[in-house]
């Protein structure tokens, strides 16, 4: 057998990695050993980016995209693939494709089982997928009026509502990697201030001397019931030490909207009045 040189070698192992993505929203993950059997991994789309995570309003619909690597070392009995869903999510449906990006759907039983919310396949001939790549793409939607209320992450005030994928070989059952979706709190109002340290990080304390100009941000969330709302106020009380410098409001796209969009107050407090 030729021996190969050490560029050789790292040139080879470079071509067995494999990321995973979701459609519109997804996590990256990387296998080298086709003889485990592994969720290589999932990911969630939607418009057909793919990436770790996304950002989904609900009501809108996503693809998760779940890879795995059937195993070549072992007798296989059984091939199944499922995936429990969150009850916030409604399924649409599902398709399991080959190494080709063939639709091989019809060579298996797909089911929904809608108790326990978990879209599955398991393969009519499981030998026929020995050593193979493959994926299966459930296609969901995010509830509309769904109780997100224990998804929410109180620190950047949105639902975070995690998907995790299963491989069933035989008798053993293999757990994917977790990927989220994650949506905007539109129901409580909430504020949250944060102060920028030297590297631009931002946090709860950071250290300056006297004299140094630094920056605090304020993060305002607007319910999404605007039907309701009247007046919207936005005030900072500083310390009597603090010598303000200019302030800026953005909307959640990053536009300055300081003049256009409200009356900007500097007193004994700052306040911004949106019309």
């Amino acid at each position: 057998m030729k021996r190969l040189k050490k560029k050789q070698i790292k040139r080879l192992a470079a071509t067995l990695g494999v990321s995973l993505t979701l459609t519109g929203i997804g996590v990256s993950a990387a296998y080298s050993n086709s003889k485990a059997p592994q969720p290589l991994s999932v990911h969630a789309a939607e418009q057909a980016q793919l990436g770790k995570d996304a950002t989904v309003p609900k009501g809108k619909d996503i693809a998760f995209v779940i890879n795995y690597q059937v195993p070549s070392d072992q007798t296989i009995k059984k091939l199944e693939f499922y995936d429990k869903l969150e009850p916030v999510f409604k399924y649409n449906k599902a398709r399991v494709f080959d190494p080709d990006n063939n639709d091989v759907t019809d060579q298996g039983k797909l089911n929904f089982d809608k108790v326990t919310n978990t879209v599955s396949w398991e393969a009519n001939d499981p030998t026929k997928w020995f050593g193979k790549k493959m994926s299966m793409r459930p296609e969901v939607t995010l509830i509309e009026n769904a109780d997100l209320s224990k998804y929410l992450d109180k620190n950047t005030n949105q639902y975070n509502i995690p998907n995790v994928d299963n491989l069933v070989i035989n008798d053993k059952d293999t757990s994917s990697n977790p990927v989220h979706v994650h949506t905007p709190n539109d129901k409580d109002p909430t504020v949250l201030k944060q102060i920028e340290d030297k590297n631009g990080k931002l946090g709860d304390g950071a250290k300056y001397n006297i004299g140094d100009e630094f920056h605090y941000r304020v993060q305002f969330s607007v319910p999404k019931n605007g039907k309701d709302i009247s007046n919207i106020d936005f005030e900072d009380d500083l310390e009597d030490v603090l010598d303000l410098k200019p302030v800026k409001v953005s909307d959640n796209k990053g536009n300055d909207i300081t003049k256009t969009e409200g009356e900007l107050k500097i007193d004994d407090e700052f306040c911004l009045a949106n019309k």
